[in-house]
């Protein structure tokens, strides 16, 4: 079986609204098609806000990162780890969070990074991912 390194991330928001709002990039509202450059440049310059990016301090490409909420958690968990005993595990760990943060390796590019917990989401660690 080819696998891959996935990395976990879990915590509690109380809605899919709140823990989107940390965990997803905020493009916020784009200025209208007749907006002076300046307002542009404003924009560009505030946007996008990422606040887990932001308190992990790491380079993160969301084309390799995975939000789940809510018992999409557990599901996801089921398709996503190759080794049921790890499987287990994190699902104990995650019993009384309601969002689960799941970073493919390729999510770090090729950049160092040392991962942690953040205000609101704690790292659970490393787990083999079915490929």
């Amino acid at each position: 079986m080819k696998t891959r390194t996935l990395y976990l991330f879990s915590g509690l928001f109380g809605s899919i609204e709140a823990a989107g709002a940390y965990c997803e990039r905020d493009w916020g509202e784009a200025p209208s098609d007749d907006a002076s450059p300046q307002q542009w440049e404003a924009w560009e310059n505030e946007f996008p806000k990422w606040k887990f990016r932001e308190e992990l301090d790491v380079y993160l490409d969301e084309d390799f990162m995975e939000f789940h909420f809510g018992s999409e958690r557990v599901e996801a968990l089921e398709e996503l780890l190759a080794l049921d005993l790890e499987r287990q595990n994190v699902e104990s760990l995650i019993e009384n969070d309601d969002t689960l943060i799941v970073l493919d390796d390729n999510a770090l590019g090729d950049f160092p990074a040392e991962l942690k917990s953040t205000y609101a989401l704690r790292f659970l660690g490393a787990y083999v991912g079915r490929a």
